[in-house]
């Protein structure tokens, strides 16, 4: 939808004393607008029946709301940045699809356009317009991959919940009864990265390393290989219906750092063998109380040979 958006805002006409809006489409139960201001940026607006709540500006994006004159309120949403179009244009195609699929009346589709600026907002303040790395994309690869298998076993709500990692905690996944640590490796690999000292230190719950081979795709066609672009949107499609998930999950994908990025495409992966390791007493790893007082940020590799006798699972798909 962002590239027809695009397409669209290019062959708007500049007008020369005021704005210029095009109704978007007539099909969507919201009257989303694009337009050009006369500075000719790239404009969307949402018309609705009432006042819009305040909502600050974000980066090279202003936001304002103002009553018109056939007494309904405009959302408008400014982009005075040419270089962002192409980020401008997913943003809003994000709002418009959003609010479709989720649509329950007009006050609750505006709620749920007001929630995905404020994932964007996040996005934008962090920074995210840099790319992730190789490495980053695998690792966030692999927590979404987990991510689904938790929804069978701690049901949606509960499973995104225990996703922690986005927020810097020790392990990548933290339930009640125990935590998780998810890996990814390439198929020829002998090591595996932990990034800390705290990433295997068991304290009250039992910890499991999940540690999953990701395959390169040779084709774009390959049966079960997914973009990480793909598999956020399989699991946002799994969540449409649930607005509290849909919110949990946004909440916990904007501060990865992940923005959705058409190089992304490039790197497509599927799934190999997962191999499951209990982290207990002799487990071969780093901890906070083996290390010397002043010592800290601890990196460190581990032959996956000397895990196997903690080895209690192993599956050629997650």
């Amino acid at each position: 939808m962002h590239e027809d958006l695009s397409n669209r805002w290019s062959k708007l006409p500049l007008g020369s004393d005021e704005s210029v809006f095009q109704l978007f489409d007539s099909t969507h139960p919201l009257r989303f607008y694009i337009g050009k201001s006369v500075e000719n940026y790239r404009v969307l607006m949402l018309v609705v029946g009432s006042c819009p709540p305040k909502i600050k500006s974000m980066r090279a994006i202003k936001i304002k709301s103002y009553f018109r004159d056939d007494e309904s309120w405009a959302l408008v949403l400014t982009l005075d940045s040419p270089l962002l179009e192409p980020m401008f244009s997913l943003l809003c195609a994000d709002l418009i699809n959003f609010s479709n699929k989720n649509f329950i009346s007009e006050d609750e589709a505006l709620a749920s356009v007001l929630r995905r600026l404020t994932y964007w907002r996040l996005l934008l303040e962090r920074e995210t317009l840099n790319l992730l790395s190789e490495r980053e994309i695998r690792g966030l690869y692999g927590e979404l991959l987990f991510l689904q298998k938790l929804f069978d076993k701690l049901g949606v709500n509960s499973a995104l919940k225990s996703w922690v990692g986005p927020f810097d905690a020790p392990q990548d996944f933290q339930a009640d009864e125990c935590c998780w640590e998810i890996k990814t490796i390439r198929p020829s690999a002998i090591k595996i990265l932990i990034s800390s000292e705290f990433q295997l230190q068991v304290s009250k719950s039992p910890i499991y390393l999940v540690v999953i081979e990701l395959i390169e795709a040779l084709t774009l066609n390959e049966v079960n290989s997914y973009s990480i672009n793909s598999l956020v949107e399989k699991i946002r499609s799994m969540l449409w219906d649930d607005i509290v998930a849909s919110d949990l999950f946004e909440e916990r994908l904007s501060h990865t750092g992940y923005s959705p990025r058409s190089e992304y495409d490039e790197f497509m992966y599927r799934v190999g063998d997962t191999s499951t390791y209990e982290v207990t007493e002799g487990f071969p790893c780093i901890t906070s109380a083996i290390i010397a007082t002043g010592v800290s940020k601890v990196r460190y590799e581990i032959n996956i040979s000397d895990c196997e006798k903690y080895l209690i699972n192993t599956t050629n798909n997650i």
